[in-house]
């Protein structure tokens, strides 16, 4: 039970990476693109693929450092350099 839990967890992250990604790409002007970048590195961090997030993760803290999520950003790619 527990593996198939664990498959389905797998299928849902990739799905979520993939689904922000689109989202990036399409560059719609109905939405900011900071909370798209910063979850899909969310996304990427809980993968275990860090340097997929990092790049990221300052992705989003140099091209929105006036934001929250430029804020948060920032946190998390000094946090995840601490851990190297």
């Amino acid at each position: 039970m527990a593996k198939a839990r664990r498959k389905a967890s797998a299928r849902r992250q990739h799905k979520t990476r993939e689904v922000y990604k689109e989202i990036e790409e399409e560059n719609s002007k109905n939405y900011t693109l900071d909370p798209v970048l910063f979850h899909r590195a969310q996304a990427h961090e809980q993968k275990g693929e860090i340097e997929e997030a990092l790049a990221l993760y300052r992705r989003v803290q140099d091209e929105f450092s006036q934001t929250l999520y430029g804020f948060d950003a920032s946190q998390k790619v000094k946090e995840l350099e601490e851990k190297k």
